[in-house]
């Protein structure tokens, strides 16, 4: 699952581009689903099986910790990766770009940069209304091809993220899971217990059949 996340972050990179309708994405976007899926619903059975009852409640609650803060932390590098790559490019561009004066290129860089890290690119415009029309379009395609080129970094660095994890995942000790009744009979005791996030299942209505 992590080596298929890995590979649909790369062809969705490869595919942002061209990309100008969102079935050109599709492909992409299938894979790392499907690869999601197939982490996410293998996660908590692996995690379980690899502990007795008398921990369940406790693995859970590492487990749902460990999910936050992954979260949490992996949203922050990601907005860190994207704004960084970025601003690194729209840099190198307008430095490139034969059609801005090399005299105004450090003023321009700051100009254009600032949408970005406020966060609003209707900005952009008026901060150009005062430059020639032939500069006006090379910076707003300087602009669109640096944000571009940032989330295409963000998402390789999150396959890459996935790669290394599937590397470690390889390490996992090789035990086959419990019995049927014991897995059965941990996962009831884990989805009494409140610690479990965003789990509230009645198990005696489970559990229970009809009345005759």
């Amino acid at each position: 699952g992590l080596v298929l996340l890995f590979v649909g972050g790369y062809v969705l990179a490869m595919s942002l581009d061209g990309a100008t309708r969102g079935i050109d994405m599709a492909l992409g976007l299938f894979i790392g689903g499907v690869a999601i899926g197939l982490v996410a619903g293998q996660l908590p059975n692996m995690i379980l099986s690899g502990v007795g009852q008398d921990e369940a409640s406790e693995a859970s609650g590492l487990q749902g910790t460990a999910q936050n803060l992954g979260m949490a932390l992996g949203t922050a590098v990601i907005g860190t990766v994207i704004l960084s790559v970025a601003l690194s490019s729209l840099v190198n561009q307008v430095e490139a770009s034969p059609i801005i004066p090399d005299e105004v290129s450090d003023e321009i860089s700051e100009v254009i940069q600032r949408p970005l890290n406020e966060a609003d690119a209707d900005q952009l415009d008026a901060d150009l209304a005062a430059l020639p029309q032939e500069q006006q379009d090379e910076l707003k395609k300087i602009y669109a091809t640096g944000t571009l080129r940032g989330f295409q970094g963000a998402i390789i660095v999150g396959g890459i993220v996935a790669l290394f994890g599937a590397l470690l995942a390889i390490r996992l000790p090789k035990k086959k899971l419990d019995s049927d009744s014991s897995v059965e009979t941990t996962i009831e005791q884990v989805v009494r217990n409140p610690t479990l996030p965003g789990l509230q299942l009645e198990m005696d209505d489970l559990s229970s059949g009809p009345e005759h």
